[in-house]
């Protein structure tokens, strides 16, 4: 379909324009030679088809022919200034999680508590059962071994109270020593710090702080 006539004259002036401002006004000396010869040669072929439709529809054109406006191209100008930055663009949606990570490796084994108490002497065991009592002596021969001791004979009369202490019982086993707490610290990095009497050091964490006990007169 063909252009009518005012949008003819209009394009054809435009494109005219375009080519003088290119080749009057260098694209740039960042845009290479190749680059910018290119595009003065795909403008003067527009400027040159729309003057072939002007004259199809009997007027004549305006714009002078392409290669009478490039023969009169200029030397190129100073490059423009660089464009501002364009504004940030919206941020993202949030990625899927991520596959649970290894499994750490266990801690270390925590402190040894502080060793128990003594504990008090069982009760004595029960007494074992009578041994057997010889019958017969042979007519011959020396004694026999000392039988085990009889049963026990019925319980003889209450006897009169002895005004003296009796015999002290023997000793006990000694107990295994023990382990006390020599010293109660609060460390400058809030862990109690215990010292045992054996010098064993054991830390516990707390925090710890140390109330100092008001002197007379000083409120709590």
């Amino acid at each position: 379909m063909k252009l009518q006539k005012p949008m003819i004259v209009v394009a054809l002036l435009t494109v005219a324009a375009a080519t003088v401002g290119l080749s009057a006004v260098s694209v740039g000396q960042s845009i290479a030679a190749q680059e910018q010869a290119a595009l003065i040669a795909q403008l003067a072929n527009n400027s040159d088809a729309l003057r072939e439709q002007v004259k199809d529809t009997g007027e004549v054109p305006v714009a002078p022919a392409a290669d009478k406006v490039v023969e009169k191209s200029g030397a190129p100008g100073a490059p423009g200034v660089n464009g501002r930055d364009g504004s940030s663009g919206v941020n993202g949606i949030n990625g899927a999680d991520g596959p649970p990570g290894a499994t750490g490796a266990p801690g270390i084994d925590g402190v040894n508590g502080l060793n128990g108490a003594a504990g008090v002497n069982g009760s004595d065991g029960a007494p074992g059962a009578p041994g057997a009592n010889y019958t017969t002596q042979p007519a011959d021969g020396l004694p026999g071994p000392q039988g085990e001791p009889g049963p026990a004979g019925p319980p003889g009369a209450t006897g009169a109270d002895s005004t003296a202490p009796g015999p002290a019982g023997p000793s006990g086993d000694p107990g295994p020593s023990g382990v006390g707490i020599a010293a109660i610290l609060c460390d400058p990095d809030g862990r109690w710090h215990f010292t045992l009497t054996d010098t064993t050091e054991l830390y516990v964490d707390g925090p710890c702080r140390i109330v100092a006990t008001p002197t007379e007169g000083e409120l709590p």
